[in-house]
């Protein structure tokens, strides 16, 4: 199985995505999703994962690491949420 990372980029932007593979200069991510908050009516903060590029066809696009202000191993419900929006498979 691919790795599955989250990055957040200079823009700002959280992404969770698979790794297709990486070099020096740049990533190549499967089918990234944002990472989202959005307020709940009872004052709590509900975690949304909807498409980064929707635009991409083939669902692959490569981010150049000079835009990577950080990398990090999601926390486990994060990935499981992802892996199952993405691969439609239960996790």
């Amino acid at each position: 199985m691919s790795e599955v990372i989250g990055l957040k980029l200079s823009s700002g932007e959280e992404i969770i995505s698979r790794v297709v593979k990486r070099n020096e200069d740049t990533i190549v991510l499967d089918r990234p999703n944002m990472v989202g908050l959005a307020p709940m009516k009872d004052g709590s903060v509900s975690i949304q994962l909807m498409p980064w590029l929707a635009s991409n066809q083939d669902g692959q696009p490569a981010v150049s690491l000079a835009h990577v202000v950080a990398e990090v191993a999601p926390a486990l419900e994060l990935e499981k949420g992802y892996l199952s929006k993405t691969s439609g498979i239960l996790v």
